[in-house]
């Protein structure tokens, strides 16, 4: 199939600093795996839980082609070829509608084999929230995402996110790099700040030399704790780099009253909380800190009076 003549525009001076990084490897758990509290002890202190092969091949290989199959109608790749090479055609933009509506992500994580695999690493089922992203990266050295922590929008820190690789990744098509031992920092993110939804931290916040990924085969599981700040890195392969996240939380879990059902909904409450409470004069540099302090105690920020008594304390 003949390539079309896109690229990629770059994105800031940023890119430099993120390419030119020096990334350690994450360790990879395999070794605890059936023991739930080492595992839980070394995600608090690191942020994060790195497994490799664990996932069964030929769920991962029928989600893939799923995925591909949703590429393939806007003629990204060509479904004829096991892997997902590079038209070389620019995408369309319609995409996400057709992937909001590809809900192949729960039927995934309920096949038992997988099922399985999640409760050996926390002891118990897990429940998945209905905020998912399938990642289809594109090749071009600036196709890198954006330093973030996931945690900016959805209250609190109780759910986890899920990351797989939907093919072997390698380091041609990049990944995602993990700011590893951040996330006891809390929220760095000024909420107010999003743009469409898609916040970006300065790499200066974060030390250069936290910054780890790891080989991601198909197969592979990657745990982020909500407050890791961590970064999807340039896809310089021949292919569509191929993977999904998803937010998971183990069944024991406390959810707030309210949880934002989609990436949208929960950045519109966020920029709307940390508004009000600037309205109802909390200094700028702290309503990010205490809107998270007050979703995760299930304070509804909505309520004039009960969140000016929730104010009241957290400011004392």
């Amino acid at each position: 199939m003949k390539r079309e003549n896109y690229q990629p525009t770059l994105r800031r001076a940023e890119d430099a600093a993120i390419t030119s990084m020096t990334l350690g490897e994450l360790e990879v758990a395999n070794p605890w795996l059936g023991d739930p509290a080492r595992l839980k002890a070394f995600f608090e202190r690191e942020g994060y839980l790195y497994f490799h092969d664990i996932l069964d091949t030929a769920a991962v290989r029928h989600l893939k082609r799923q995925v591909m199959g949703v590429l393939a109608e806007t003629g990204l790749v060509d479904l004829a070829i096991e892997e997902p090479i590079w038209t070389g055609k620019a995408p369309e933009g319609v995409e996400f509608d057709k992937f909001q509506a590809l809900y192949a992500w729960r039927d995934f994580l309920e096949r038992p084999e997988i099922a399985a695999v999640f409760e050996q690493i926390y002891g118990e089922p897990i429940l998945s929230l209905n905020v998912f992203q399938y990642r289809t990266t594109l090749p071009g050295a600036a196709t890198r995402g954006r330093v973030h922590q996931d945690g900016i929008s959805l209250p609190g820190d109780y759910f986890h996110i899920a990351w797989i690789p939907l093919i072997d990744v390698g380091v041609e098509a990049g990944g995602v790099a993990v700011a590893t031992g951040q996330n006891h920092r809390g929220l760095l993110h000024d909420v107010l700040s999003l743009p469409d939804g898609f916040p970006e931290l300065p790499t200066r916040q974060i030390p250069a030399d936290v910054w780890k990924r790891g080989r991601y085969l198909a197969g592979d599981l990657l745990l982020l704790h909500a407050f890791t700040p961590h970064i999807g890195l340039p896809n310089t392969s021949d292919r569509v780099r191929l993977s999904i996240d998803v937010r998971i939380a183990p069944l024991s879990t406390s959810f707030p009253a309210r949880v934002p059902q989609t990436v949208r909904q929960s950045n519109e409450e966020a920029v709307g909380a940390v508004k009000a409470l600037i309205a109802a004069q909390v200094p700028r540099e702290r309503a990010s800190e205490l809107y998270i302090a007050l979703r995760s105690l299930d304070i509804d920020i909505t309520d004039p009076a009960v969140a000016a008594r929730a104010l009241a304390g957290l400011m004392a």
